[in-house]
């Protein structure tokens, strides 16, 4: 009866420390919860981005009106955690016409920028700093021959932030705004975003 009793108790221990190792094992190798939005994102995530928004300008001579036209802007952002490197292209242009005066005015960007993130399963808020190329070419002509012409074309240095919602995958939209802070090329784009990409673990 003693050695009955003495098998059960070691067949109990036996098996609760078996229980206990295959609960650890369960507990270490299952996957976190989704609503664990830290488990969620990729650790490598990338952000294609395209939108439509409005270019300012307020570098142009003194003489001339400070410029508000519809501009196109593209974008790559790839996040290593919080880390992002960008890189981003706009374009904007636009002819105005009168009795007296025909004015065109166009502007591009070309940048490459480094910077910081919070990054979430649905969510993308980013700040950058970069250097840039760009040119601004602004041309006014009047009927009585008088003729004015800018071009200006070289490096800045631009600051661009974005804050994107986003989809559990492939999708999102946001918010996509940049400034040049030289004054040789003061300009600013904000934009309304399509982004597509890769972020989240499934």
């Amino acid at each position: 009866m003693k050695a009955i009793s003495i098998f059960l108790m070691f067949f109990i221990v036996t098996s609760s420390s078996a229980n206990a190792q295959i609960a650890d094992d369960v507990y270490y190798k299952a996957p976190k919860s989704s609503s664990d939005t830290g488990s969620a994102v990729n650790k490598i995530g990338v952000y294609l981005s395209l939108g439509l928004g409005r270019s300012s300008i307020s570098s142009l001579p003194a003489n001339v009106a400070e410029l508000d036209v519809i501009g196109l802007i593209a974008s790559t952002s790839v996040a290593y955690n919080s880390h992002v490197a960008t890189f981003t292209y706009t374009g904007s242009s636009s002819f105005t016409g009168g009795l007296e005066t025909e004015s065109t005015y166009s502007s591009s960007y070309f940048a490459f920028l480094l910077g910081e993130s919070l990054r979430r399963k649905n969510c993308l808020l980013s700040l950058n700093l970069g250097i840039a190329q760009s040119e601004i070419r602004f041309t006014n002509s009047m009927f009585d021959r008088k003729y004015e012409h800018y071009s200006f074309k070289g490096i800045s240095f631009p600051i661009e932030f974005k804050a994107f919602i986003l989809a559990n995958e492939a999708v999102g939209v946001g918010f996509h705004i940049y400034h040049n802070i030289d004054r040789k090329y003061s300009t600013s784009f904000m934009s309304i975003s399509i982004v597509m990409g890769n972020w989240n673990k499934f």
